[in-house]
């Protein structure tokens, strides 16, 4: 096979998240639809916020599945949490969730379009990882050197609290994990602002401290 892609991206390590949303398929018809259109959002806006840390947009295919490419490996985990926050406050009147497949390794073909559809140890780990969450969790990680077992069960551990989080909590972590402040976020709430003291207690209760502790400890490893 050929290879084929951006030439920054091949031969490089990248990060490629593997999903599928948990319980989709119990979903109404217009719930499916404005799933759809979440998963499309929160693929968008991610690409806005990162740039050139998210060149494609998330491919969907077989309806509630999904891959999105990430060329800085580090965040990967940040923006596996940051999908699945926004997934969730997205659509506040149905409880969705996504798993989440994390892989890092080499690009060996990609094509113009569909993510879905490139290859190499990125792709491969990712749907190893995906293939090992199980029931206990909907997160998981594949890597390679002397940290990965580490950084999967940073990653599984993480997963717990995220499982866990109302719309409403997925929308602070989701805002803190983009640096923005307390008093910024309750300025920007979801519906109308909310105090500080009301952001600080929906981001205690999602565990947000641990989370971030897991989120630059993962970052701080694969920086290294």
């Amino acid at each position: 096979m050929s290879k084929k892609g951006p030439l920054s991206l091949l031969d490089r390590e990248v990060a490629v998240l593997t999903g599928d949303v948990v319980g989709s398929k119990r979903l109404r018809d217009a719930a499916r639809k404005d799933l759809h259109t979440a998963i499309s959002r929160a693929g968008s806006e991610l690409r806005d916020i990162f740039q050139g840390a998210v060149p494609y947009e998330v491919d969907v295919y077989r309806g509630d599945s999904w891959q999105l490419l990430i060329a800085e490996p580090r965040l990967a985990l940040r923006i596996a949490l940051l999908f699945r926050s926004r997934l969730k406050s997205l659509m506040p009147d149905v409880k969705v969730d996504t798993r989440v497949g994390i892989g890092i390794g080499s690009v060996d073909f990609l094509p113009e379009t569909g993510v879905s559809s490139g290859d190499g140890e990125a792709f491969r780990r990712s749907g190893w990882a995906f293939e090992e969450i199980g029931r206990s969790f909907r997160m998981a990680y594949r890597g390679e050197g002397p940290h990965q077992q580490c950084l999967d069960v940073c990653v599984r551990l993480v997963d717990f609290p995220a499982t866990n989080w109302t719309a409403r909590q997925a929308y602070a972590v989701a805002q803190a994990l983009l640096g923005r402040t307390q008093e910024e976020i309750g300025r920007d709430w979801m519906e109308r602002p909310i105090t500080q003291q009301a952001v600080a207690q929906h981001l205690a209760r999602a565990g947000w401290h641990a989370v971030d502790t897991a989120v630059r400890f993962f970052e701080d490893q694969l920086t290294r």
